[in-house]
């Protein structure tokens, strides 16, 4: 990742951090191309990527006050992305074995 990225991203943590919202809109607006391919591709369908991404995003929100401590904000979102889509997956194994 490039430096000035980096920067950029942990700017915008800093800000979503103090509670702006138009800094976190701009993270969203980042993220969403670079996420939706990855949640596809794991879940394989397309069914629950705004589910996955509202959920991400959710847990970004909730966490703020931790952001400013964050070194690699890519590596963090995406972590939270697999685990989201991991336990989206863990649900919908249940549903289906409750199904049979």
């Amino acid at each position: 990742m490039p430096a000035e990225e980096l920067y950029i991203e942990k700017e915008l943590l800093f800000k979503i951090a103090e509670g702006d919202e138009a800094a976190f809109k701009e993270l969203f607006r980042m993220y969403l191309p670079r996420l939706a391919p990855v949640i596809s591709n794991i879940t394989q369908t397309d069914a629950p990527v705004k589910d996955i991404m509202q959920d991400i995003f959710l847990q970004i929100w909730i966490s703020r006050d931790k952001l400013v401590e964050i070194e690699q904000p890519r590596n963090w979102i995406f972590r939270i992305a697999y685990f989201q889509c991991y336990k989206w997956l863990r649900h919908e194994r249940v549903k289906k074995s409750a199904n049979v």
